[in-house]
């Protein structure tokens, strides 16, 4: 009955992604910037070539709306984001939005219209580059109904109240863009894997079932700065080999844990950081990613007190000090089954897998029922030039999110 056209897919993903399009070959499309603000027309003319009206939100997020016959039914909900990581890749984000566009142009072609409005939603700062993730959804959430635009600033000083200004929006009107829950019937993420569980196991679509906790602290290791030529080595109180051992710990325990949770120390900041100097002080982020929260205390366990034997064999201090922290986020299995059911019906193979990197879709899933599909990333890659997913495995889960959407918005 409906048609989907992978060409279009294949070629808006391509216009898309040449809008912030850099020397390196990638693309980036901050935030609140000149080329988000022309990125936000060009999906405003896809929303309306597929039948849809189009508004952007008091915080920047685009949205589609394409009516239905019963317009007093809480509305169905899909898209991702429209914004990159520093010179990123074509599929990130603006692949769940351009397939999900094109599920609505295939039932404009047709004539047709469901039961249930459906919305289809571009998002803002989801990578969380400027002023921390999943800013659009978390306004869309009433997550940020206390803040003040004034006080939120990016590493450059600047507030969100004068990038929200850049691309003419009123800051003073954030709190217009959250959303009444009852008036959402459900939300649809598609979005590239980003990891390589899909493509290692060769199968062309993935139903997401979790979505990790992601904890991050800042770690301090305070030792004693001295003469590098005059200090023995049994007198030394090194704050880096210190460290050393604690990212090796950290990484030991996280490979035992046989993909229960991961941990990444991904910087170090040493002191005085010269040739001829004992390094007095190492300062260091550490994530660790769960789905479990039993994995997450047995983590948390074993880092404390690895910490303390450390601390007590180098005579050095570790203090700890927390910078963020969000809970593992179970997807709707109602909705997971709708989509089991959906897959099985286009004959569709499929994998069920939780995800390891946060989603708008973790955000959303706090006030509405929410699932994801994944598009298998060829080796893994994400975040670079390099990402890449298969035109034939763009089409499958597009062909997924299709079916599945039809049949959330009733016939």
């Amino acid at each position: 009955m409906f048609s989907l056209d992978i060409q279009q897919i294949i070629l808006r993903l391509e216009q898309l992604s040449q809008i912030g399009r850099d020397s390196n070959g990638g693309t980036t499309r901050l935030s609140y910037s000149a080329e988000y603000a022309r990125a936000m027309e060009l999906i405003g003319q896809y929303f309306r070539q597929a039948g849809m009206t189009v508004q952007i939100d008091a915080i920047g997020n685009i949205i589609g709306t394409y009516s239905g016959r019963n317009e007093k039914l809480p509305a169905v909900w899909s898209g991702s984001h429209l914004d990159t990581v520093p010179n990123g890749g074509k599929y990130d984000g603006a692949l769940g939005i351009i397939c999900a566009i094109e599920c609505i142009n295939s039932w404009h072609k047709a004539g047709w219209r469901p039961e249930r409005t459906v919305r289809i939603i571009a998002t803002i700062e989801e990578e969380g580059n400027q002023f921390g993730m999943c800013l659009g959804t978390r306004t869309i959430a009433g997550i940020l109904n206390n803040s003040d635009p004034q006080q939120i600033s990016n590493s450059e000083g600047i507030s969100l109240a004068e990038k929200m200004q850049d691309i003419s929006l009123d800051s003073r009107k954030i709190k217009q863009a959250e959303c009444d829950p009852d008036q959402i019937h459900c939300f649809l993420e598609l979005h590239i894997e980003q990891g390589e569980e899909l493509d290692l196991a060769g199968m062309p679509c993935g139903i997401v079932t979790d979505i990790v906790g992601i904890h991050r602290q800042w770690l301090t290791i305070d030792g004693k700065p001295n003469h590098a030529g005059t200090t023995r080595m049994d007198r030394r109180k090194d704050a880096l080999v210190a460290a050393s051992h604690l990212t090796l710990e950290i990484y030991r325990n996280a490979l035992n844990a046989n993909g229960r949770y991961v941990a990444t120390v991904g910087a170090m900041r040493i002191s005085p950081g010269v040739v001829n100097i004992v390094p007095g002080q190492v300062v260091m982020p550490l994530e660790i990613r769960y789905i479990a929260d039993q994995d997450f205390e047995s983590a948390h366990n074993f880092f404390t007190a690895t910490a303390e034997n450390i601390s007590r064999n180098y005579h050095v201090e570790i203090s700890i000090e927390p910078i963020s922290h969000t809970d593992p986020v179970q997807l709707n299995k109602e909705l997971i089954t709708v989509l089991e059911q959906a897959a099985q019906h286009r004959k569709i193979p499929y994998k069920n897998l939780p995800s390891w990197a946060g989603h708008d879709a973790q955000i959303m899933a706090s006030i509405v029922p929410t699932a994801m599909i994944f598009v298998p990333s060829v080796q893994g890659i994400s975040h670079s030039p390099l990402e890449f997913s298969r035109q034939q495995d763009i089409f499958i889960c597009t062909e997924l999110l299709l079916e599945t959407l039809t049949r959330l918005a009733g016939n």
